[in-house]
């Protein structure tokens, strides 16, 4: 893990990985942080649906692709 980013995204929400993965896609330097253990955000503390949580996983692994 590198200490040196492109871009510092500050919470791992739903927007904050979509950001994340916009600048990773883009071959940016991501660094990501939050004040919750795992990522997602408000996918977790609500019921926005069974498909929530799928699409917030799809982010968090793109995202924390080595290399990226």
């Amino acid at each position: 893990m590198s200490d040196r980013f492109d871009v510092l995204v500050v919470g791992a929400g739903p927007a904050g990985l979509a950001a994340s993965l916009a600048a990773t896609e883009r071959g940016l330097r991501v660094g990501l942080i939050d004040l919750q253990p795992r990522p997602g955000g408000q996918v977790w503390r609500h019921d926005v649906g069974h498909a929530a949580p799928a699409f917030a996983q799809r982010h968090v692994a793109a995202v924390q692709k080595p290399g990226t």
